[in-house]
């Protein structure tokens, strides 16, 4: 049986937290231990070993991470060979990136709750649901007000 990297729970708070998948924990704790560890980059098939997750899967998760400014691509230009080179990945965001990527995140999708109350009271509701709702977005506005400041 496979060693648990020690990170990985941690990292399943933080993923979580972001809204992505728990694939995107084991990923991200290997990637965090690789570049505390070494400051070298890892390739798809190396992240895919040390997770047991697919290459498909791997890469999946890598471009996520990467489109959310977590990771950072560049082409392995060690190798040698004709070819396209592979892309290796190393991990740019501290932990304090990632507790801000994370509010950035919870305030969309406050907004975007604010916006489907909108909608139902947009339309003819009973009283007690409208005044529900009108409490319920304006705890909303609060939240979303602390989490920008």
């Amino acid at each position: 049986m496979e060693s648990r990297n020690p990170l990985a729970e941690f990292f399943e708070g933080i993923v979580s937290w972001l809204g992505l998948s728990e694939g995107a924990a084991a990923v991200l704790s290997e990637m965090y231990l690789e570049k505390y560890s070494s400051n070298e980059f890892l390739g798809t098939e190396e992240i895919a070993e040390r997770t047991g997750y697919s290459r498909t899967n791997v890469n999946l998760i890598v471009t996520q991470l990467e489109k959310l400014g977590i990771i950072r691509s560049e082409r392995d230009l060690s190798k040698t060979g004709r070819g396209r080179k592979r892309m290796i990945y190393t991990v740019v965001k501290d932990i304090e990136s990632l507790v801000h990527i994370g509010k950035e995140y919870a305030k969309e999708q406050l907004q975007f709750l604010s916006g489907i109350i909108d909608s139902i009271l947009a339309e003819e509701v009973e009283n007690t649901i409208s005044d529900a709702l009108t409490k319920t977005k304006k705890e909303i506005k609060k939240i979303v007000n602390r989490l920008e400041n």
